[in-house]
């Protein structure tokens, strides 16, 4: 049993907030000091990262299950432009940068489309710097694979339908 009552079996996905989407390859227990502790042991999706983390401390982690329909669904009107956020135009570039690399640490699929949405909408208007290029690269990146792991999809029929979404727009570059 984990906190807020989630229970990750073997094989399950999850969102770790600093890696991502990651699967639970295997739950053992270690003895760690006097203290034998049952580890939640977490691959990182298309890396060779492991993650070990106990699971008394799934919440006090982030670690979640996979975004649910709805918030699926809350996801697509953002992307679409259909959600209102407060954008960050008046903010310098470093404050802007704390602010998404925050967001994408929350491993919140909201705020990472919110990240994704602002800084596509910042790229119709001038080239993106190196940083912010790589930020909405991770945004992007993040949301195709939870959406992928959500609806049992292939990544590259994700990735169309993400720049589908966007078409009325200037393309996207990532």
């Amino acid at each position: 049993m984990c906190d807020n009552n989630i229970v990750f079996k073997v094989g399950d996905n999850a969102v770790y907030p600093s890696h991502g989407l990651v699967k639970v390859v295997s739950i053992e227990e270690k003895n760690i000091g006097e203290q034998t502790l049952k580890l939640l042991i977490l691959q990182v999706v298309d890396s060779d990262i492991t993650v070990m983390i106990p699971e008394g401390s799934v919440q006090a982690r982030g670690l979640r299950p996979i975004a649910k329909k709805n918030e699926l669904k809350t996801l697509w009107s953002l992307i679409k432009g259909k959600t209102k956020f407060k954008t960050e135009d008046n903010l310098s570039w470093n404050k802007r940068y704390r602010n998404y690399t925050e967001k994408l640490k929350s491993g919140n699929i909201i705020m990472a489309g919110e990240v994704f949405r602002e800084i596509n909408d910042i790229s119709l208007n001038k080239d993106l710097s190196f940083g912010e290029q790589k930020i909405l690269e991770t945004a992007f990146n993040r949301i195709v694979k939870e959406i992928t792991a959500a609806l049992k999809a292939k990544e590259e029929e994700v990735y169309v339908d993400i720049k589908k979404l966007l078409k009325n727009q200037d393309s996207i570059n990532v």
